[in-house]
């Protein structure tokens, strides 16, 4: 069978879906399932609310192949790209995942079966190496017993040793530092000539000899705050294969590169540009980009200096850069997007836009870099060849920069190869002047623009402090940041209104939802942002169509806004809190309110007290029950100077009058937010945390209305079951808890001291059954019901109190009699330890895990114990 990308990913869902996997289609590109995440970079994404309880899947297995992109954040592989052989910005992962189905057995089980099996990839079994979390004994004794590895080629993985990391393997797989979490295995494949050599250092698992194929995770942790694992319900298995790498290997070539895909491409670059060298650098870089570029832009990014369209327009940057450095100096990244698209498609990629929409996309950055790069080169080679001394101005650094848009790095570059210097501070002094100026640039609401469209012309008034609906007109529809006439059902867009009822994101607060509707179409506001005067509505159009200068109705979420004005209020009556327990030096430092919850961060140098946070909470509270009215009213800065009216100068306020917000006499502070009408509206007001964020920072979390009552039932239902548990009621749990935990420890303490006088028992009986023989000490014995770290403590004291031994103690687990053995370094002249090893796994069948002069190995019970012992003691007594 002839391995490419369209039948190996075949294969993969083939095979997952003949074991009861559901197949899913891979999620978009465009990560939204995790705002924290610009794009899509593994295939779990869009099962992250599963992972962490959400949601519950309605599948226990699914299988996908899904799109991924790496450029940014913990997944960063932009500067490896052209410089390794299996490193991509962009890649397809296969993965198999099973909620609360099948664990490690099987996932181990198909993932050997997939790659070895005949009707399959038929990978050689010798080529293949494993790597295990040094913790997880169960996947290591699957691969070397059921699967039968070779313990030189089962790799044991331990954490990393470093101070920022420690604690942290490369072996145990975590979404966050808490969370769910678990052991890995990892799965290579062996390119070397010598594959059937034995593996003498585990760290050549990371050498260019080996390939990483498939991570096999499994998630059966979570870890607590306090860094503590506590294992899951609901075990869960999540596996990542790279389709190119296991490509690259299927096809022998050993080089994503060099894949059949690529290698098109590479060689229609390299023919086009008239290059001999199939294998720079710069012609992998070219053609990795600008695949990544075909399925940005086809998810309806453009190039921009913001989130992914600063992505796109910095790979579509350095694609150009590299074809520079190939003596490029006409624009030629267009002229690939036709063939590559050819190429993408012929592999069953779906490339939804036409040639000529990405091709221009690409053209006109393309043009207006090149120019860019051309000018910048002339100014630069100008200014080196008329220098007196070593060292660049860094007034031309910064005008190359500012003025050419010529990349600081690439200048960098070029002076060092010069061995010039450049002078960073007056560079940093002229980015500091342009940084003013732009600020007083962006107060000049005139000059407005918004990913490159002038929007001088528009303006939005916002009135909905008390209307929920309002009419309004259609004043601009964007989608894929480009002006339209009109919008279509399932079309994502941005659309303008002259007035709305929509509150946008401002004073720490989110922004309104709900929806835009008439006759002929209905618009899910999704978020509410504003830009100089113009308030953008986001979000999809869900049914009809919608047009620009249609009249519609403006209708906001009135539920979602009443939480949000609880919480918003909430804040007020907490900061006045804060301030008459803590003093007057409290002042806020921001703030996040949504209709959930809100978080409140301000200005005290201690944390605080438990007393000090029920005083707070218990003003509040009082604050909400006296039902106060809350008015709002406008003033100019010089009143709320004079009035001492609590002012955020960082805030940006533009607004020649200010908005007030007064509740009763406890707080009076300007705000552009929502708020209740009185403070009962509340209801109820519950702190949840407090911790410091930074240096003199604190920051406050808290529940307000119904999600404070969820808060209070969810803890009153703990306490209940915690009642449960001590058999107590909710009187004496406090006491009964005490006394449990005394008793707790007090046990504990007890069975420490049991556990050191057994050890000391067992050392001392030991001792005594030492045997000498022509002066060697000799130990063989069996001690009863002894876990695994206690019978290697007891061998490091016998190691340390004699010289000259041969050391075989074992004890019985479930089954087996677990053996470990130690030969100290003195003795090597009586025998090879490899002739020892040999005996032991021939004669008696086990295998032999040695690690300098300690080694293990398990047999069954059904050998009769002694007997054996006795063959082991006979064979060194031989040698000796």
């Amino acid at each position: 069978m002839k391995f490419n990308i369209i039948n190996v990913r075949r294969i993969f869902l083939d095979f997952f879906e003949n074991k009861g996997h559901k197949i899913f289609t891979g999620g978009p590109l465009i990560s939204s399932e995790d705002t924290s995440l610009l794009f899509t970079n593994a295939g779990m994404n869009q099962f992250e609310d599963y992972y962490l309880g959400y949601k519950k899947s309605h599948f226990s297995r699914i299988v996908t192949s899904q799109n991924c992109l790496r450029v940014g954040g913990k997944h960063n592989d932009l500067e490896k790209i052209g410089y390794t052989d299996f490193h991509s910005t962009f890649f397809e992962m296969l993965g198999n995942f099973s909620f609360n189905d099948y664990f490690k057995k099987e996932a181990i089980f198909y993932a050997w079966e997939l790659l070895t099996g005949i009707n399959n990839f038929n990978l050689s079994k010798d080529r293949l190496l494993v790597t295990v979390h040094y913790q997880d004994y169960e996947s290591y004794k699957i691969w070397s017993e059921d699967i039968g590895i070779k313990s030189d080629r089962i790799i044991i993985i331990g954490d990393n040793k470093d101070k920022i990391n420690y604690h942290f393997s490369d072996n145990f797989w975590q979404m966050n530092n808490i969370g769910p979490c678990g052991p890995c295995t990892e799965i290579f494949y062996d390119n070397s000539i010598n594959f059937s050599d034995k593996i003498v250092d585990s760290n050549v698992v990371y050498s260019k000899r080996f390939i990483e194929i498939w991570n096999i995770v499994f998630i059966q942790f979570n870890r607590d705050i306090d860094g503590s694992l506590i294992p899951l319900k609901i075990p869960l298995v999540d596996t990542g294969m790279g389709l190119e790498r296991i490509v690259s290997i299927l096809q022998n070539v050993y080089s994503i590169y060099k894949i059949d895909l690529f290698n098109n491409m590479i060689t229609f670059i390299a023919d086009l540009i008239k290059c001999n060298d199939l294998v720079n650098i710069s012609l992998r870089v070219i053609s990795d980009h600008i695949r990544s570029c075909i399925f940005i832009i086809q998810d309806g990014i453009l190039p921009s200096n913001e989130k992914h369209g600063y992505v796109l327009r910095k790979l579509i940057r350095r694609a150009i850069i590299h074809g520079y450095m190939l003596g490029i100096r006409d624009s030629f990244l267009y002229k690939l997007v036709s063939f590559f698209i050819h190429c993408l498609k012929l592999n069953n990629y779906l490339i939804k836009l036409d040639v000529n929409s990405i091709s221009s996309v690409i053209k006109s950055e393309e043009d207006h870099f090149s120019r860019t790069l051309q000018k910048g080169f002339l100014l630069l080679n100008k200014k080196l060849i008329s220098l007196k001394t070593n060292v660049l101005d860094g007034k031309i650094l910064f005008e190359l920069y500012d003025t050419y848009g010529f990349p600081i790095y690439l200048t960098k570059e070029i002076c060092l190869k010069n061995n010039i210097l450049i002078d960073f501070i007056k560079f940093e002094n002229c980015m500091s002047e342009q940084r003013k100026r732009s600020r007083m640039y962006n107060n000049d609401t005139t000059k407005l623009k918004f990913n490159g469209l002038i929007l001088s012309n528009y303006s939005s008034v916002f009135n909905g402090y008390i209307n929920f609906e309002i009419t309004s007109k259609v004043l601009l529809i964007l989608v894929s940041n480009k002006m339209v006439k009109d919008i279509y059902t399932g079309q994502k867009g941005i659309i303008i209104l002259n007035e709305t009822s929509f509150f946008f994101e401002s004073s720490g607060q989110i922004s309104d939802i709900g929806i835009l509707k008439n006759n002929n179409g209905i618009f899910r506001v999704d978020k509410v942002k504003k830009h100089g005067n113009v308030i953008f509505h986001i979000g999809v159009l869900i049914s009809g169509n919608l047009s620009v200068f249609d009249i519609v109705c403006s209708s906001i979420d009135k539920f979602h806004r009443k939480c949000i004005e609880i919480n918003h209020s909430s804040t007020h009556l907490l900061h006045s809190a804060l301030r008459t327990v803590l003093g007057e030096h409290v002042v806020q430092k921001g703030s996040f309110i949504n209709h959930k919850y809100f978080r409140f961060d301000f200005f005290h140098k201690k944390s605080l007290t438990t007393d000090e946070l029920y005083l707070i909470e218990k003003i509040v509270n009082n604050y909400i029950r006296d039902n106060i009215s809350i008015s709002t009213t406008y003033m100019n800065l010089n009143d709320i100077r004079l009035n001492n009216i609590i002012f955020l100068f960082g805030e940006k306020y533009k607004q020649e009058f200010m908005r007030v917000v007064k509740i009763g006499n406890i707080s009076y502070e300007v705000c552009l937010g929502t708020h209740v009408k009185r403070t009962g509206d509340i209801g109820f007001l519950k702190i949840i945390s407090e911790k410091g964020i930074s240096l003199g920072i604190r920051r406050i979390e808290s529940v307000a209305g119904k999600y404070a009552i969820s808060y209070i039932q969810s803890l009153h239902s703990k306490i209940n079951l915690f009642s449960k548990l001590l058999n107590s009621n909710f009187n004496n749990l406090e006491n009964n808890l005490i006394s449990t935990i005394k008793n707790f420890n007090l046990l504990k303490k007890i069975l420490e001291k049991n556990k050191k006088d057994n050890l000391n028992k067992n050392i001392i009986f030991l001792k005594k059954n030492i045997e000498v023989f022509k002066g060697v000490n000799f130990l063989f014995n069996y001690l009863v019901n002894l876990d695994i770290n206690n019978l290697y403590k007891i061998m490091y004291i016998l190691i340390k109190t004699l010289n000259k031994i041969i050391f075989f103690l074992f004890t019985n687990i479930k089954d087996d009699y677990f053996f470990i053995f130690y030969i100290s370094k003195n003795l090597n002249y009586l025998f090879d330890k490899k002739e020892l090893i040999n005996f032991l796994s021939s004669k008696f069948n086990c295998k032999i895990c040695f690690n300098s002069d300690i080694g293990n190995f398990r047999i069954k019970n059904d050998y009769f114990i002694d007997d054996f012992v006795n063959e082991i003691k006979y064979w060194i007594f031989g040698k000796i």
